[in-house]
């Protein structure tokens, strides 16, 4: 871990796992997942994400599982935590 990661760490996520349970999948997230995993935490379904970004529900629903195992969860709240914790959405 170098100097940023570890003062990221300390002092961003004040001793908190979400950052040694989520950081290595979260930073492989691409930018459209992240722009989904953003949807999702605000409780929108496939379908709106996918009418709002002019992508088919289907591929909001492939970006979804795959955010899923990158992260290595299936909890919403964890998706939530994740959103907040790396400044995809406010708390």
């Amino acid at each position: 871990m170098n100097f940023l990661e570890e003062f990221v760490k300390r002092r961003v996520f004040n001793n908190t796992n979400i950052f040694d349970r989520f950081y290595e999948g979260f930073i492989t997230l691409t930018i459209r997942e992240r722009e989904i995993l953003k949807y999702i935490t605000e409780g929108k379904s496939n379908k709106k994400i996918s009418e709002h970004l002019g992508i088919s529900a289907l591929t909001v629903k492939t970006h979804r599982r795959n955010i899923l195992n990158k992260l290595g969860t299936n909890k919403i709240t964890d998706l939530t935590r994740i959103a907040v914790y790396f400044n995809l959405v406010e708390s």
